[in-house]
């Protein structure tokens, strides 16, 4: 006859399972949830331009205040005084700065103005009399624009002008009476006239030519440096340095 009890036992021990394969699960049990990330608040649009840094009303006060001292150093400083005649002699302080402002300056806008027709040479004729600006033209007039011209060195410049004659103005010895200095001794002056045109100066490159395609002849200087010969020189010249 057969124990129910001990067979009831071995239907047990025969339906345990190992805790070494998996674990009971109570029906009761609930997997918990994960919570849900919580959404960050949206930053609020700037209104400022990135890379740049935002603008203080205290430096838009400082750019004022700097703006006021500068109008008023610099009418100051282009003030016009008229000649006091009992002191003919007294100068101020900002006498350079009237003369170019409302003398020189000025004068030159008047002439353009009143001559709106007229070339350049016509314009500095009219200011300063048919004196170099006549040589200048003549460099214009044969010198191409993307040519370098060479001119000849300081120390004959120092030595030879110019005279104005009804015809022109004349090659001469600076001690001779009425002669004036040749401004083209000035870089800056002959480059303003003539640019793009470049201008190099004898002494500064020695016998080299210094890739020179022009040169200009006073009192027959630089004569020598041409590669054919002048048939009739002239006091004043612009010749290339090759035919």
């Amino acid at each position: 006859m057969v124990n129910l009890s001990q067979t009831a036992e071995v239907k047990f021990q025969n339906s345990r399972i190992s805790p070494y394969t998996c674990s009971y699960m109570k029906p009761t049990d609930k997997q918990k949830k994960a919570p849900q990330p919580q959404p960050k608040p949206k930053a609020k649009a700037s209104t400022q331009i990135p890379g740049t840094v935002p603008i203080r009303f205290s430096a838009i006060i400082y750019n004022v205040i700097g703006a006021v001292i500068s109008v008023i150093f610099l009418s100051s400083f282009f003030q016009h005084h008229d000649q006091d005649p009992n002191n003919p002699a007294e100068t101020h302080i900002n006498s350079g700065y009237d003369w170019m402002f409302n003398t020189m300056l000025k004068g030159n806008m008047d002439l353009i103005d009143k001559n709106p027709d007229k070339n350049l040479q016509q314009k500095y004729e009219l200011k300063w009399g048919p004196g170099e600006i006549v040589y200048v033209n003549q460099i214009k007039t044969i010198v191409p624009d993307t040519a370098m011209v060479l001119l000849p060195p300081a120390k004959l410049f120092k030595e030879l002008g110019y005279v104005m004659t009804q015809t022109g103005p004349v090659v001469q010895r600076l001690d001779q009476q009425g002669c004036k200095n040749f401004s083209m001794s000035d870089l800056p002056w002959i480059t303003y006239f003539l640019y793009p045109r470049r201008f190099v100066y004898a002494d500064s490159v020695g016998t080299d030519l210094h890739g020179a395609t022009y040169i200009v002849s006073i009192g027959g200087w630089g004569v020598d440096r041409l590669k054919y010969l002048v048939e009739k020189p002239e006091p004043f010249m612009v010749l290339p340095i090759t035919k």
